[in-house]
């Protein structure tokens, strides 16, 4: 099941998890997001692998290996914990000197009251450091939305062609570019399908000097196409191996 000190955020396109207990912050993507919500919502491994088996169409053993590394990546990462083990009380030595030794806390103001804050200062500091970026990924999400509207696909390619690699460097990485990017999707006012998304991610990434190409692929049976974004010939927005799994189309 999923831990209790974390909290989630996505849509069809991905998800932000939020670890309070480490401070730390994980993105998955939008396979990522349909498995954690089914295991949130207290089905088993089996369960999900057999739905997701169905809803991609794809063999079962395969879907069940990729599954079980990302269960695995969970619980390395303390975000799943075993059911059985949540449930059972704590009556080790331990927790009962803890509990025997451990006094409460005493505001020194005997005015103030102490409130907890949902999510701790720290796990705050880079959310605030990446604000700016999210506010600009927002900005060229509401951009290709009238593009798309307006001008459909055509539009949207002349966009990502006409805009150039900024010769300047940035304070971060790709990494907390996508991440940025992933919050703006969250917050958007409308659902963001992986077109929008990763042109709206390369212009952002460009605008910080990075060389993104968005490239749209295709895969034959059954019949889906998708978008992402490479720089230098790796994935920096989906899975790494996204590429693998689609027929190149076109790349801007």
């Amino acid at each position: 099941m999923t831990a209790p000190h974390v909290r989630s955020f996505g849509d069809q396109d991905g998800g932000v998890l939020l670890d309070s207990s480490r401070d730390a912050i994980t993105t998955i993507d939008a396979t990522g997001a349909f498995v954690w919500e089914r295991l949130k919502a207290g089905k088993s491994v089996d369960q999900v692998i057999s739905e997701l088996s169905i809803e991609t169409h794809m063999d079962r053993e395969i879907v069940r290996r990729d599954v079980e590394n990302f269960v695995r990546d969970l619980q390395s990462r303390d975000l799943l914990v075993d059911s059985d083990a949540h449930q059972r009380p704590a009556t080790d030595t331990a927790s009962l000197h803890h509990c025997a030794t451990s006094s409460p806390r005493v505001p020194t103001d005997p005015l103030q009251v102490d409130v907890p804050s949902p999510i701790p200062d720290r796990l705050l500091d880079p959310i605030c450091r990446l604000c700016r970026v999210i506010f600009e990924s927002c900005l060229f999400l509401l951009q290709t939305q009238i593009q798309l509207r307006f001008g459909g696909l055509p539009r949207i390619h002349n966009r990502v062609r006409s805009e150039k690699v900024q010769d300047t460097s940035s304070e971060f990485d790709n990494q907390e570019i996508c991440l940025a990017m992933d919050f703006a999707c969250v917050f958007f006012p409308k659902r963001v399908l992986c077109l929008q998304r990763s042109a709206a991610t390369a212009l952002v990434l460009r605008r910080h000097g990075r060389s993104a190409a968005l490239v749209v692929g295709a895969q034959a049976i059954p019949f889906k196409s998708h978008a992402w974004v490479e720089i230098e010939g790796k994935v920096v927005n989906d899975k790494p191996y996204t590429a693998d799994m689609y027929r190149e189309l076109q790349r801007f």
